[in-house]
């Protein structure tokens, strides 16, 4: 379900225990997501989170880069299903749009 995922992958993900875990935390994300998914989904997943680890605590610039690699990974997988994956495409280019717009920010100071 490609809204459902869609969701799944916002930049809250609607779960602020989950961040706060991320951040909080060092939980061994590349072995919880091997154990979790097949390749190529755990690396997937697993740039997405640290994305979300990145993005909560202010680092733009690597954010930036884990959403770049989790979007690579997405189209990668998800290249010849067009119709249902596109909810999660937009979700995740504009997380990749916001991401890059704090990293402007961050190497661009006022």
């Amino acid at each position: 379900n490609g809204g459902a995922l869609a969701k799944a992958l916002q930049m809250d993900m609607g779960n602020s225990a989950l961040l706060e875990q991320l951040v909080n935390t060092n939980p061994r994300l590349q072995q919880i997501c091997a154990a979790a998914l097949e390749e190529p989904y755990d690396e997937m997943l697993l740039e997405h989170f640290l994305f979300l680890r990145s993005a909560k605590r202010g680092e733009y610039v690597e954010a930036y880069s884990h959403c770049e690699r989790a979007c690579a990974c997405f189209q990668q997988i998800f290249e010849k299903d067009t119709s249902w994956s596109m909810p999660a495409l937009h979700t995740l280019n504009l997380s990749l749009r916001l991401a890059a717009a704090a990293a402007d920010k961050e190497t661009d100071p006022p």
